[in-house]
């Protein structure tokens, strides 16, 4: 019984802390993912995304894609999208990755690579697969 406490204060100790400061997005990094070749864009919204952390980030958005564009005091464009995935949402770390109609991935599809970003998804109503 006393691991699982021990292990229960390590997994919350790792999460990031609550959010204090909501001043909307940041910035926004707009890039093709290496997996898909799906055109994705990336909100930063916590307050330890820092100008070199939301650049470093940006420069490696998905393994094996290349950089992308980041764009100060921008969020992205939501006038027609599948979904968003909501990574470490409500936390100092928050970002969203928001998905155009536009793209090829089906809404599973999307809501499997959300999983794998740990990250809590959120389909649009259009989203009926």
């Amino acid at each position: 019984m006393r691991v699982y406490w021990v292990l229960a204060w390590v997994l919350i100790g790792c999460s990031p802390e609550a959010e204090t400061n909501t001043t909307g997005v940041l910035a926004r990094c707009s890039y093709i993912n290496g997996f898909t070749g799906d055109a994705e864009c990336k909100e930063y919204l916590g307050s330890n995304w820092t100008q070199g952390a939301m650049r470093a980030d940006c420069d490696l958005p998905v393994p094996g894609s290349e950089p992308g564009e980041l764009t100060d005091d921008l969020a992205c464009d939501r006038s027609s999208i599948q979904g968003v995935c909501a990574v470490e949402p409500g936390t100092v770390e928050a970002a969203n990755i928001v998905f155009s109609s536009e793209i090829e991935s089906t809404c599973s599809d999307l809501s499997l690579g959300c999983f794998f970003a740990s990250g809590e998804w959120q389909p649009e109503s259009s989203c009926d697969d």
